[in-house]
């Protein structure tokens, strides 16, 4: 997918907000694409010259690597945040669960009971909120998910035979990674 031409951060913002792709960019960085990267892609570019975002899975990087600069080109890979998010609401969901169950146990020697009770709220309040943000983006990897299928059926009508089937199985199995990934962020917010 052709998203921008990139040659420094300034005409790129610019030629963005003529051409109409400033949802894309902000799309870009929902996705996890920081100007970091985007600005390390720019600087190599050269002028005239194109880029291309994609999401993929590699079989093989030093292959891809040597076709594209085979064709004179050069790959840039970015871990998108996505997955480092749903760790990191994990780590913080079974962090506070912990801290809300020694908080709730009975005063130890020196501790003030009302102390405990409002430490307790408080985690328990950030617990929900955390709830929240996982619920939330258990919502928004499934419309990613319907969102990537319906680029991929669009493939499809283009396609006859082998490759619509090869296509068709793609999406079947992008959609059981984007509902294994919300369904595991539902069972972390849901369970208490």
């Amino acid at each position: 997918m052709l998203v921008s031409l990139l040659g420094g951060a300034i005409p790129a913002v610019l030629r963005t907000v003529r051409s109409g792709l400033v949802g894309t960019v902000s799309e870009l960085y929902k996705a996890g694409l920081d100007s970091r990267f985007l600005e390390r892609i720019s600087h190599d570019l050269r002028p005239g010259g194109a880029a291309m975002i994609a999401e993929a899975e590699e079989e093989d990087p030093p292959l891809l690597d040597a076709r594209i600069a085979g064709l004179g080109g050069h790959a840039f890979r970015h871990r998108l945040e996505g997955p480092l998010a749903e760790a990191r609401i994990e780590h913080e969901l079974d962090a506070l669960r912990g801290g809300l169950a020694k908080l709730r146990m009975e005063p130890r020697d020196g501790q003030d009971a009302s102390t405990l009770r409002a430490l307790s709220r408080k985690r328990a309040a950030e617990l929900r909120q955390v709830k929240r943000r996982a619920a939330a983006l258990a919502d928004a990897l499934r419309r990613e998910g319907v969102a990537k299928i319906a680029v991929l059926r669009e493939q499809v009508e283009a396609l006859d035979g082998e490759a619509g089937v090869a296509i068709e199985r793609r999406a079947a199995t992008i959609r059981a990674r984007f509902e294994a990934r919300a369904s595991r962020l539902d069972q972390l917010a849901d369970y208490d």
